[in-house]
């Protein structure tokens, strides 16, 4: 099970790029933010928006539906870095965002299951419960209301904070019906190859353009500091049924991080954040033990993965860097975020005030000056080093199992279905090793978080090309065993 609950319903399909294009603003990315984007800037411009996948199929289509301005435990480490002004402007503009994704939802007619609600973050353990305290504190050097949250007020909370006029939606519903609400060019299936001065490649035919926004969660080679100051964080959610029909969302931020929404339909239930080279088996088992014990008697419908990431300094990267606009980095908050990094590329475009344009722009200092950017770096060189270090065996699957295998000092996959599927595991992007993942049955890297299927085709970026890979049959494979067996047998003699 790896399908968001959101991401079943039927829409409309959009055609591929076929033939070369001209436009005013080209937008890469068909998430929210490309979308929201797409949807101010073609009232004024030619927009074409080109999408790799499907619109909204990412982490739009796969995150809990919670559309808050209370962003984890994050405002008392945006307050450090970046000062008390400068972190009541980003609370002032997640929160109208709330209000003005509702406007939009009301004057486009959009059918999302809007619903007020309340969101509280807090703690389970005593051992948490200073971390909340300091959460509240910069609550209050910033003048943002909130109330507290005792204990066995909130089922799962022992000390937290609430925060009201919040709300939820489903955001696949957004993303697809705005879409048709959109006068530009939207094209799927249709992925970013290269970009030139005044045209990006696609499917080998080039859009030109006098603009170009970058609304991708990994920007590409052109903007090498963001893979510096960007880490991708993995995390699982679970549909269930029935829905608790509740009024408030919960996240518990801890060792284990734990949230809770009700959709109209459904309980959505998960958390279990970790960097993506971690054990991604163990967070799974410790997933579905939850579900178990804590939801017994409710159906689980589905379970997926989502992948977010967060940058060094908790703000997301919105603005100009080398004479082209981007968004990246909503730190697992991009509900909200994409609404206001849409409007500060429109004010930007337009020549408009507006505060968030020196706090978020991509070239900020604080992006590089900060501990989290030290052990993240630290973190991915690593990874690396391990990568390349492990000693693997030569070893043949069973029935959809994948392995890694060394060939003459090369490591290479080998995933097993009716045939034999076998890629090149040196990721395209920048090198490290990647590893097999039982759960969704591709190859991930530990570095960056890119995702390969078993044939080698890119799922999930920052790497663009392709893996090196061949699909063999049982006879095929046994011939290649016979032959690699012979070979160390004559090496040993």
């Amino acid at each position: 099970m790896n399908q968001s609950i959101w991401i079943t319903q039927e829409k409309k399909k959009y055609p591929k790029i076929t033939e070369e294009k001209v436009c005013e603003i080209c937008i890469v990315g068909g998430g929210l933010s490309g979308l929201l984007c797409a949807w101010q800037l073609s009232k004024k411009y030619h927009v074409i928006l080109i999408e790799a996948d499907e619109i909204g199929n990412g982490a739009s289509g796969r995150n809990t539906g919670k559309i808050s301005s209370q962003h984890g435990f994050n405002y008392q480490k945006i307050l450090e870095l970046h000062g008390k002004e400068n972190t009541k402007h980003y609370y002032q503009a997640n929160q109208k965002a709330i209000q003005d994704l509702h406007t939009i939802t009301v004057s486009e007619n959009l059918d999302v299951e809007w619903q007020e609600k309340e969101s509280v973050v807090g703690c389970k353990s005593v051992e948490e419960t200073e971390h909340v305290a300091n959460e509240m504190k910069a609550y209050d050097i910033c003048e943002i209301d909130y109330e507290v949250v005792r204990e066995n007020e909130i089922e799962g909370i022992r000390y937290g904070a609430r925060f009201t006029h919040q709300a939820s939606f489903q955001p696949y519903a957004f993303c697809v019906q705005l879409a048709e609400k959109i006068k530009a060019e939207i094209y799927e299936h249709s992925p970013f190859i290269d970009i030139h001065e005044n045209y990006v490649l696609c499917n080998d035919h080039k859009i030109y353009f006098k603009q170009v926004i970058f609304a991708t969660q990994v920007l590409p080679f052109r903007f090498p500091p963001s893979y510096l100051v960007t880490t991708p964080l993995q995390s699982y959610l679970a549909a269930l049924k029935p829905s608790k029909k509740s009024k408030i969302m919960t996240l518990s931020e801890e060792k284990i991080t734990r949230t809770s929404n009700s959709s109209v339909h459904y309980e959505i239930a998960g958390g279990y954040d970790h960097h993506v080279d971690e054990d991604k088996e163990t967070y799974w088992k410790n997933m579905k033990r939850m579900l178990e014990e804590e939801y017994s008697g409710y159906e689980v419908k589905t379970m997926w993965a989502s992948q977010d990431y967060r940058s060094s300094d908790y703000l997301p990267l919105v603005g100009k860097m080398n004479g082209m606009y981007v968004i990246s980095g909503f730190n697992k908050w991009g509900n909200t975020n994409a609404l206001v990094a849409s409007q500060v590329i429109a004010d930007l475009m337009e020549g408009k005030e507006n505060p968030l344009i020196e706090i978020l722009k991509p070239t900020r200092f604080s992006l590089y000056a900060n501990m989290q950017f030290v052990q993240e770096n630290t973190r991915v060189i690593k990874s690396l080093i391990q990568s390349k270090l492990q000693d693997k065996t030569f070893t043949i699957p069973q029935k959809y199992e994948g392995v890694s295998v060394t060939i003459n000092n090369h490591p290479y996959g080998i995933y097993l279905d009716e045939n034999y599927h076998i890629v090149d595991l040196i990721c395209t992007h920048l090198g490290c090793t990647l590893g097999f993942n039982s759960e969704t049955k591709t190859w991930d890297c530990p570095c960056h978080g890119s995702i390969f299927d078993v044939d080698g085709k890119v799922v999930k970026g920052p790497a663009r090309q392709c893996l090196h890979a061949t699909t063999l049959s049982a006879l095929e494979i046994q011939n290649v065993v016979a032959s690699y067996k012979k070979e160390k047998e004559e090496k040993k003699d």
